[in-house]
Protein backbone atom coordinates (compact mmCIF):
# COMPACT_ATOMS: atom_id res chain seq x y z
CA UNK A 1 0.00 0.00 0.00
CA UNK A 2 1.08 3.45 0.17
CA UNK A 3 2.16 3.46 3.54
CA UNK A 4 5.07 0.65 3.03
CA UNK A 5 6.15 2.66 -0.22
CA UNK A 6 6.19 5.93 1.36
CA UNK A 7 8.26 4.07 4.48
CA UNK A 8 10.64 2.54 1.41
CA UNK A 9 11.01 5.99 0.23
CA UNK A 10 11.79 7.25 3.27
CA UNK A 11 14.05 4.07 4.51
CA UNK A 12 16.15 4.60 1.53
CA UNK A 13 16.63 8.44 2.33
CA UNK A 14 18.10 7.29 5.50
CA UNK A 15 19.99 4.61 4.05
CA UNK A 16 21.87 6.97 1.79
CA UNK A 17 22.45 10.06 4.18
CA UNK A 18 24.09 7.45 6.57
CA UNK A 19 25.58 5.19 4.14
CA UNK A 20 29.05 6.29 4.72
CA UNK A 21 28.68 6.04 8.32
CA UNK A 22 27.34 2.75 8.73
CA UNK A 23 30.09 0.90 6.02
CA UNK A 24 32.86 2.84 7.32
CA UNK A 25 35.52 0.08 8.74
CA UNK A 26 38.67 1.05 8.42
CA UNK A 27 41.13 -1.97 8.69
CA UNK A 28 44.15 0.25 9.69
CA UNK A 29 45.46 2.50 12.26
CA UNK A 30 45.38 5.09 9.96
CA UNK A 31 42.09 4.73 8.68
CA UNK A 32 40.55 4.77 12.16
CA UNK A 33 42.33 7.92 12.70
CA UNK A 34 40.99 9.85 9.57
CA UNK A 35 37.29 8.94 10.67
CA UNK A 36 37.62 9.65 14.06
CA UNK A 37 39.10 12.94 13.13
CA UNK A 38 36.12 13.65 10.67
CA UNK A 39 33.80 13.29 13.64
CA UNK A 40 35.53 14.95 16.28
CA UNK A 41 36.27 18.13 14.49
CA UNK A 42 33.05 19.28 13.86
CA UNK A 43 31.71 17.82 17.29
CA UNK A 44 34.87 19.90 18.74
CA UNK A 45 33.61 22.96 16.68
CA UNK A 46 29.52 22.47 18.35
CA UNK A 47 31.08 22.18 21.87
CA UNK A 48 32.98 25.54 21.17
CA UNK A 49 29.70 27.00 20.09
CA UNK A 50 28.03 26.16 22.94
CA UNK A 51 30.53 27.86 25.49
CA UNK A 52 30.65 30.95 22.85
CA UNK A 53 26.86 31.43 24.05
CA UNK A 54 27.70 31.47 27.61
CA UNK A 55 30.55 33.85 27.04
CA UNK A 56 28.82 36.22 25.51
CA UNK A 57 26.03 36.18 28.68
CA UNK A 58 28.73 36.62 31.02
CA UNK A 59 29.94 39.43 29.05
CA UNK A 60 27.10 40.91 28.23
CA UNK A 61 25.73 40.83 31.83
CA UNK A 62 29.24 41.65 33.56
CA UNK A 63 28.77 45.37 31.72
CA UNK A 64 25.53 45.72 34.08
CA UNK A 65 27.13 45.55 37.31
CA UNK A 66 29.32 42.94 39.27
CA UNK A 67 26.51 42.56 41.38
CA UNK A 68 24.58 41.27 38.50
CA UNK A 69 27.53 39.20 37.19
CA UNK A 70 27.29 37.40 40.73
CA UNK A 71 23.92 37.04 40.65
CA UNK A 72 23.45 35.32 37.19
CA UNK A 73 26.48 33.61 37.79
CA UNK A 74 24.98 31.64 40.90
CA UNK A 75 21.47 31.51 39.65
CA UNK A 76 23.07 29.79 36.32
CA UNK A 77 25.58 27.34 38.37
CA UNK A 78 22.30 26.15 40.22
CA UNK A 79 20.46 25.81 36.59
CA UNK A 80 23.74 23.63 35.11
CA UNK A 81 24.25 21.54 38.00
CA UNK A 82 20.44 19.83 37.77
CA UNK A 83 20.64 20.41 33.56
CA UNK A 84 24.24 18.72 34.03
CA UNK A 85 22.43 15.90 35.41
CA UNK A 86 19.75 15.62 32.89
CA UNK A 87 22.08 15.80 29.81
CA UNK A 88 24.39 13.18 31.44
CA UNK A 89 21.25 10.66 31.52
CA UNK A 90 20.64 11.13 27.75
CA UNK A 91 24.47 10.75 26.97
CA UNK A 92 24.25 7.26 26.74
CA UNK A 93 22.11 7.72 23.36
CA UNK A 94 25.12 8.11 21.27
CA UNK A 95 26.45 4.77 22.60
CA UNK A 96 22.62 3.12 21.69
CA UNK A 97 22.50 4.88 18.29
CA UNK A 98 26.13 4.18 16.98
CA UNK A 99 25.64 0.74 17.65
CA UNK A 100 22.40 0.54 15.59
CA UNK A 101 23.83 2.15 13.00
CA UNK A 102 26.91 0.60 12.81
CA UNK A 103 24.74 -2.27 12.19
CA UNK A 104 22.72 -0.88 9.67
CA UNK A 105 19.30 -1.14 11.92
CA UNK A 106 17.60 2.51 11.20
CA UNK A 107 14.31 0.78 13.29
CA UNK A 108 16.72 0.72 16.03
CA UNK A 109 18.29 4.12 15.25
CA UNK A 110 14.15 5.13 15.64
CA UNK A 111 13.83 3.57 18.72
CA UNK A 112 16.50 4.88 20.58
CA UNK A 113 15.84 8.55 19.03
CA UNK A 114 11.65 8.06 20.09
CA UNK A 115 12.77 6.41 23.57
CA UNK A 116 15.46 9.69 24.20
CA UNK A 117 12.63 12.56 23.14
CA UNK A 118 9.92 10.49 25.77
CA UNK A 119 12.90 10.76 28.70
CA UNK A 120 13.83 14.11 28.08
CA UNK A 121 10.30 15.61 28.52
CA UNK A 122 10.52 12.98 31.92
CA UNK A 123 13.52 14.35 32.93
CA UNK A 124 12.44 17.69 32.14
CA UNK A 125 9.20 17.27 34.66
CA UNK A 126 11.82 15.75 37.31
CA UNK A 127 14.05 18.89 37.14
CA UNK A 128 12.25 21.58 36.36
CA UNK A 129 11.08 22.23 39.88
CA UNK A 130 14.58 22.32 41.35
CA UNK A 131 15.42 25.55 39.68
CA UNK A 132 12.38 26.93 41.96
CA UNK A 133 14.49 26.49 45.26
CA UNK A 134 17.10 28.21 43.70
CA UNK A 135 17.10 30.68 46.82
CA UNK A 136 16.64 28.92 49.85
CA UNK A 137 19.69 26.58 48.39
CA UNK A 138 21.99 29.25 47.65
CA UNK A 139 20.73 30.47 51.30
CA UNK A 140 21.73 27.79 53.38
CA UNK A 141 24.80 27.60 51.25
CA UNK A 142 26.59 30.61 52.75
CA UNK A 143 25.84 32.29 49.61
CA UNK A 144 25.52 36.37 49.97
CA UNK A 145 22.07 37.47 50.67
CA UNK A 146 22.12 40.79 48.52
CA UNK A 147 22.87 38.32 45.29
CA UNK A 148 19.65 35.73 45.48
CA UNK A 149 16.83 37.94 44.87
CA UNK A 150 18.26 38.23 41.19
CA UNK A 151 19.82 34.41 41.20
CA UNK A 152 16.94 33.32 42.14
CA UNK A 153 14.79 35.26 39.50
CA UNK A 154 17.50 34.13 36.67
CA UNK A 155 16.85 30.40 38.06
CA UNK A 156 13.10 30.36 37.78
CA UNK A 157 13.43 31.82 33.84
CA UNK A 158 15.64 29.10 33.02
CA UNK A 159 12.69 27.10 33.89
CA UNK A 160 11.46 27.24 30.46
CA UNK A 161 15.10 26.13 28.73
CA UNK A 162 15.59 22.72 30.42
CA UNK A 163 13.29 21.15 28.25
CA UNK A 164 14.46 22.60 24.71
CA UNK A 165 17.89 21.55 25.90
CA UNK A 166 17.32 17.88 27.22
CA UNK A 167 15.74 17.68 23.71
CA UNK A 168 18.04 19.47 21.43
CA UNK A 169 20.70 17.37 23.77
CA UNK A 170 18.49 13.73 22.25
CA UNK A 171 18.54 15.00 18.94
CA UNK A 172 22.11 15.93 18.97
CA UNK A 173 23.39 12.60 20.03
CA UNK A 174 21.32 11.17 17.05
CA UNK A 175 23.09 13.05 14.57
CA UNK A 176 26.55 12.80 16.41
CA UNK A 177 25.81 9.15 16.49
CA UNK A 178 24.92 8.74 12.55
CA UNK A 179 28.03 11.04 11.59
CA UNK A 180 25.93 13.62 10.01
CA UNK A 181 26.95 16.94 12.11
CA UNK A 182 25.99 20.04 9.56
CA UNK A 183 22.80 20.73 11.13
CA UNK A 184 23.87 20.35 14.74
CA UNK A 185 26.67 22.84 13.71
CA UNK A 186 23.81 24.71 11.68
CA UNK A 187 21.89 25.29 14.33
CA UNK A 188 24.50 26.30 17.17
CA UNK A 189 25.66 28.91 14.77
CA UNK A 190 22.06 30.53 14.27
CA UNK A 191 21.66 30.33 17.92
CA UNK A 192 25.08 32.62 18.64
CA UNK A 193 23.93 35.01 16.35
CA UNK A 194 20.86 35.20 17.53
CA UNK A 195 22.22 34.94 21.39
CA UNK A 196 24.15 38.32 20.93
CA UNK A 197 21.62 40.56 19.22
CA UNK A 198 19.09 39.39 21.93
CA UNK A 199 21.33 39.84 24.80
CA UNK A 200 21.88 43.57 24.14
CA UNK A 201 18.26 43.81 23.00
CA UNK A 202 16.61 42.52 25.83
CA UNK A 203 19.08 43.42 28.88
CA UNK A 204 19.21 47.85 27.67
CA UNK A 205 15.72 47.32 25.42
CA UNK A 206 15.26 49.03 22.35
CA UNK A 207 11.96 51.50 22.62
CA UNK A 208 12.26 51.59 18.59
CA UNK A 209 10.91 48.02 18.38
CA UNK A 210 8.84 47.99 21.41
CA UNK A 211 11.63 45.68 23.15
CA UNK A 212 11.68 47.20 26.94
CA UNK A 213 14.95 46.84 29.41
CA UNK A 214 14.87 43.75 30.89
CA UNK A 215 18.59 44.03 33.02
CA UNK A 216 20.25 40.81 33.82
CA UNK A 217 17.35 39.18 33.57
CA UNK A 218 16.79 39.85 29.79
CA UNK A 219 19.95 37.27 29.47
CA UNK A 220 18.31 34.79 30.88
CA UNK A 221 14.54 35.47 28.38
CA UNK A 222 17.38 35.01 25.67
CA UNK A 223 18.80 31.63 26.61
CA UNK A 224 15.39 30.57 26.96
CA UNK A 225 14.72 31.51 23.31
CA UNK A 226 17.70 30.70 21.58
CA UNK A 227 17.71 26.76 23.15
CA UNK A 228 13.77 26.58 21.86
CA UNK A 229 15.23 28.20 18.63
CA UNK A 230 18.22 25.45 18.88
CA UNK A 231 15.83 22.93 19.12
CA UNK A 232 13.82 24.38 16.42
CA UNK A 233 16.56 24.66 13.53
CA UNK A 234 18.18 21.25 14.34
CA UNK A 235 14.79 19.51 13.48
CA UNK A 236 14.06 21.87 10.53
CA UNK A 237 17.75 20.81 8.94
CA UNK A 238 17.88 17.38 10.02
CA UNK A 239 14.19 16.74 8.91
CA UNK A 240 15.04 14.64 6.23
CA UNK A 241 16.67 12.13 8.43
CA UNK A 242 14.21 12.55 11.77
CA UNK A 243 10.38 12.08 9.54
CA UNK A 244 11.55 8.61 8.67
CA UNK A 245 13.03 7.64 11.79
CA UNK A 246 10.28 8.92 13.87
CA UNK A 247 7.02 7.96 11.30
CA UNK A 248 8.01 4.06 11.34
CA UNK A 249 5.07 1.86 10.30
CA UNK A 250 6.54 -0.53 12.83
CA UNK A 251 5.88 1.19 15.31
CA UNK A 252 2.07 -0.02 16.27
CA UNK A 253 3.38 -3.35 16.24
CA UNK A 254 6.29 -3.06 18.01
CA UNK A 255 7.76 -2.71 20.80
CA UNK A 256 9.02 1.27 20.29
CA UNK A 257 10.39 1.32 24.34
CA UNK A 258 11.45 -1.97 24.85
CA UNK A 259 14.86 -0.49 24.79
CA UNK A 260 13.61 2.73 27.37
CA UNK A 261 14.97 0.60 30.96
CA UNK A 262 17.92 0.01 28.99
CA UNK A 263 18.48 3.76 28.69
CA UNK A 264 17.95 4.64 31.65
CA UNK A 265 20.06 2.18 32.98
CA UNK A 266 23.00 2.88 30.77
CA UNK A 267 22.64 6.88 31.02
CA UNK A 268 22.14 7.19 34.77
CA UNK A 269 25.87 6.22 35.89
CA UNK A 270 26.55 8.93 32.98
CA UNK A 271 24.15 11.51 34.55
CA UNK A 272 25.68 10.97 37.88
CA UNK A 273 29.53 10.82 36.97
CA UNK A 274 28.92 14.50 34.94
CA UNK A 275 27.19 16.04 38.11
CA UNK A 276 29.88 14.51 40.42
CA UNK A 277 32.57 16.11 38.59
CA UNK A 278 30.51 19.21 37.96
CA UNK A 279 30.07 19.37 42.09
CA UNK A 280 33.81 18.64 42.47
CA UNK A 281 34.77 21.62 40.54
CA UNK A 282 32.36 23.88 42.12
CA UNK A 283 34.01 22.73 45.21
CA UNK A 284 36.98 23.64 44.22
CA UNK A 285 35.99 27.18 43.03
CA UNK A 286 34.38 27.06 47.03
CA UNK A 287 38.12 26.37 48.30
CA UNK A 288 39.74 28.43 46.28
CA UNK A 289 37.61 31.55 47.35
CA UNK A 290 38.99 31.52 50.92
CA UNK A 291 42.43 33.20 49.85
CA UNK A 292 40.88 35.87 48.32
CA UNK A 293 39.90 37.84 45.13
CA UNK A 294 43.11 37.95 43.32
CA UNK A 295 43.13 33.82 43.89
CA UNK A 296 39.89 33.53 42.83
CA UNK A 297 40.13 35.62 39.68
CA UNK A 298 43.23 33.89 38.74
CA UNK A 299 41.28 30.82 39.44
CA UNK A 300 39.44 31.48 36.59
CA UNK A 301 41.94 32.81 34.22
CA UNK A 302 43.64 29.32 34.51
CA UNK A 303 40.46 27.25 34.34
CA UNK A 304 39.43 29.32 31.26
CA UNK A 305 42.64 28.76 29.47
CA UNK A 306 42.73 24.72 30.58
CA UNK A 307 38.93 24.66 29.14
CA UNK A 308 39.98 25.51 25.69
CA UNK A 309 41.88 22.01 25.15
CA UNK A 310 39.11 20.44 27.48
CA UNK A 311 36.63 21.35 25.13
CA UNK A 312 38.61 19.49 22.21
CA UNK A 313 38.73 16.39 24.39
CA UNK A 314 35.11 16.62 24.55
CA UNK A 315 34.72 16.19 21.23
CA UNK A 316 36.72 13.81 20.97
CA UNK A 317 35.24 11.52 23.30
CA UNK A 318 31.84 12.38 21.81
CA UNK A 319 33.66 11.00 18.75
CA UNK A 320 35.33 7.84 20.31
CA UNK A 321 31.62 7.00 21.43
CA UNK A 322 30.56 6.86 18.43
CA UNK A 323 33.76 4.79 16.59
CA UNK A 324 33.41 2.35 19.89
CA UNK A 325 29.62 1.74 19.31
CA UNK A 326 29.95 1.76 15.66
CA UNK A 327 32.14 -1.40 15.27
CA UNK A 328 30.23 -3.06 18.25
CA UNK A 329 27.24 -2.96 15.70
CA UNK A 330 29.48 -4.31 13.09
CA UNK A 331 30.34 -7.09 15.21
CA UNK A 332 34.09 -5.92 14.90
CA UNK A 333 36.17 -6.55 17.74
CA UNK A 334 39.72 -5.98 16.30
CA UNK A 335 37.47 -2.34 14.91
CA UNK A 336 36.70 -1.62 18.66
CA UNK A 337 40.18 -2.20 19.94
CA UNK A 338 41.40 -0.06 17.27
CA UNK A 339 38.64 2.68 18.10
CA UNK A 340 39.61 2.26 21.43
CA UNK A 341 43.24 2.57 20.81
CA UNK A 342 43.29 5.44 18.24
CA UNK A 343 41.38 7.59 20.45
CA UNK A 344 43.56 7.27 23.46
CA UNK A 345 46.90 7.77 21.19
CA UNK A 346 45.09 11.10 20.16
CA UNK A 347 43.74 12.52 22.86
CA UNK A 348 47.10 11.72 24.53
CA UNK A 349 49.10 13.80 21.53
CA UNK A 350 46.31 16.81 21.39
CA UNK A 351 46.45 17.09 25.62
CA UNK A 352 50.13 16.53 25.76
CA UNK A 353 50.68 19.68 22.92
CA UNK A 354 48.58 21.68 24.84
CA UNK A 355 50.04 21.15 28.44
CA UNK A 356 53.87 21.93 27.11
CA UNK A 357 52.21 25.34 25.65
CA UNK A 358 51.29 25.66 29.45
CA UNK A 359 54.28 24.91 30.84
CA UNK A 360 56.35 27.25 28.39
CA UNK A 361 54.90 30.37 28.09
CA UNK A 362 51.92 30.74 31.75
CA UNK A 363 52.64 34.37 31.95
CA UNK A 364 52.07 35.07 28.14
CA UNK A 365 48.71 33.40 28.11
CA UNK A 366 47.07 34.47 31.38
CA UNK A 367 48.32 38.24 30.36
CA UNK A 368 45.64 37.50 27.13
CA UNK A 369 42.58 37.59 29.96
CA UNK A 370 43.70 40.10 32.12
CA UNK A 371 45.83 43.38 32.50
CA UNK A 372 46.17 42.62 36.98
CA UNK A 373 49.76 42.32 37.12
CA UNK A 374 48.88 40.04 40.72
CA UNK A 375 46.26 37.99 39.07
CA UNK A 376 48.95 37.45 36.10
CA UNK A 377 51.40 36.52 38.26
CA UNK A 378 48.94 33.83 40.33
CA UNK A 379 47.49 32.29 37.42
CA UNK A 380 50.84 31.91 36.10
CA UNK A 381 51.66 29.53 38.84
CA UNK A 382 48.42 27.40 38.06
CA UNK A 383 48.99 27.44 34.70
CA UNK A 384 52.25 24.56 34.72
CA UNK A 385 49.79 22.79 37.44
CA UNK A 386 46.95 23.15 35.03
CA UNK A 387 49.23 21.10 32.29
CA UNK A 388 49.31 17.86 34.03
CA UNK A 389 45.65 17.93 35.22
CA UNK A 390 43.99 18.60 31.68
CA UNK A 391 45.87 15.36 30.57
CA UNK A 392 44.27 13.03 33.31
CA UNK A 393 41.23 15.20 32.70
CA UNK A 394 41.83 14.53 28.87
CA UNK A 395 42.42 10.77 29.26
CA UNK A 396 39.57 9.88 31.73
CA UNK A 397 36.67 12.49 29.71
CA UNK A 398 37.97 9.63 26.42
CA UNK A 399 37.90 6.84 28.20
CA UNK A 400 34.57 7.77 29.11
CA UNK A 401 33.15 7.97 25.93
CA UNK A 402 34.88 4.90 25.01
CA UNK A 403 32.84 3.34 27.43
CA UNK A 404 29.44 4.91 26.20
CA UNK A 405 30.20 3.62 23.11
CA UNK A 406 30.74 -0.01 24.34
CA UNK A 407 27.20 0.68 26.92
CA UNK A 408 29.60 -0.34 29.27
CA UNK A 409 28.93 3.00 31.84
CA UNK A 410 28.66 1.28 35.50
CA UNK A 411 31.74 2.17 36.17
CA UNK A 412 32.05 6.03 35.38
CA UNK A 413 30.04 7.30 38.86
CA UNK A 414 32.11 5.40 41.13
CA UNK A 415 35.26 6.18 39.30
CA UNK A 416 34.60 9.87 39.73
CA UNK A 417 33.47 9.47 43.52
CA UNK A 418 36.16 7.84 44.33
CA UNK A 419 38.66 10.23 41.75
CA UNK A 420 37.16 13.76 43.23
CA UNK A 421 35.77 13.07 46.17
CA UNK A 422 37.87 10.06 47.88
CA UNK A 423 40.85 11.27 46.52
CA UNK A 424 40.84 14.92 44.78
CA UNK A 425 38.89 16.92 46.96
CA UNK A 426 40.28 15.66 50.90
CA UNK A 427 43.93 16.21 49.44
CA UNK A 428 43.03 19.88 48.02
CA UNK A 429 42.14 20.68 51.56
CA UNK A 430 44.70 19.23 53.20
CA UNK A 431 47.25 20.59 50.62
CA UNK A 432 45.57 24.51 50.85
CA UNK A 433 44.12 24.82 54.47
CA UNK A 434 46.46 22.22 56.95
CA UNK A 435 49.66 22.82 54.52
CA UNK A 436 49.38 26.15 53.69
CA UNK A 437 49.34 25.96 50.00
CA UNK A 438 46.77 27.89 48.90
CA UNK A 439 45.18 28.27 45.53
CA UNK A 440 48.25 25.69 43.86
CA UNK A 441 47.45 23.46 46.74
CA UNK A 442 43.65 23.14 45.70
CA UNK A 443 45.23 22.71 42.04
CA UNK A 444 47.46 19.43 43.17
CA UNK A 445 44.88 17.86 45.05
CA UNK A 446 42.31 17.48 41.92
CA UNK A 447 45.02 16.72 39.79
CA UNK A 448 45.55 13.52 42.13
CA UNK A 449 41.63 13.23 41.60
CA UNK A 450 41.91 13.08 38.24
CA UNK A 451 45.11 10.52 37.77
CA UNK A 452 43.10 8.23 40.02
CA UNK A 453 40.07 8.81 38.19
CA UNK A 454 41.59 8.23 34.96
CA UNK A 455 43.38 5.00 35.96
CA UNK A 456 40.03 3.61 37.12
CA UNK A 457 38.31 4.29 33.22
CA UNK A 458 41.48 2.88 31.31
CA UNK A 459 41.88 0.27 33.35
CA UNK A 460 38.05 -0.38 32.66
CA UNK A 461 38.52 0.63 28.86
CA UNK A 462 41.55 -2.14 28.91
CA UNK A 463 39.70 -5.17 30.45
CA UNK A 464 36.67 -4.04 27.83
CA UNK A 465 39.50 -4.35 25.06
CA UNK A 466 40.48 -7.93 26.24
CA UNK A 467 36.37 -8.88 26.05
CA UNK A 468 36.01 -7.26 22.46
CA UNK A 469 34.78 -10.45 20.95
CA UNK A 470 32.06 -10.96 23.65
CA UNK A 471 31.03 -7.08 23.98
CA UNK A 472 30.68 -7.68 19.94
CA UNK A 473 28.55 -10.92 20.03
CA UNK A 474 31.36 -12.51 18.04
CA UNK A 475 32.73 -15.93 19.34
CA UNK A 476 36.31 -16.64 20.45
CA UNK A 477 36.84 -18.90 16.90
CA UNK A 478 35.49 -16.23 14.75
CA UNK A 479 37.96 -13.61 15.80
Amino acid sequence: GAVPRRWERRAARVAELTEDVCTDAPSSAFGELVALARLALPIGIVQLGMVAMGTVDTVMVGRVSADALASVALGNWWKLFWVVLGQGFLMALDGMVSKASGAGDDDGVGAALVNGLVLSVAYSVILSPMLLVCGPCLRALGQPASLLPLASDYSIVQILAVSPTLAFVVLRQTFQAIGMLRPVIFSVLVANLVNVFLNVSLIWGMPRLGIPALGPLGSGWATVFCSWLMLAALAGAGRNVLTPLLNRPKAPRSPVFRNLASLVRLGVPVGLHQVTEFAAFATMMLLVGQFGVVQVAAHQVAMSIASISWNVSVGLSAAAAVRAGQAVGRRDPAGLRRACLVSAALGAIIMGGASVVLFAMPSRLASWFTSDQAVIAQAASLLPIAGLFQVFDGAQTISAGVLRGMLDTGMLFWAAMFGYWAVGTPISFLLSRVLGLGAPGVWWGMVGGLFVASALLQFRVLHCMRRAHQICGVSDDKV
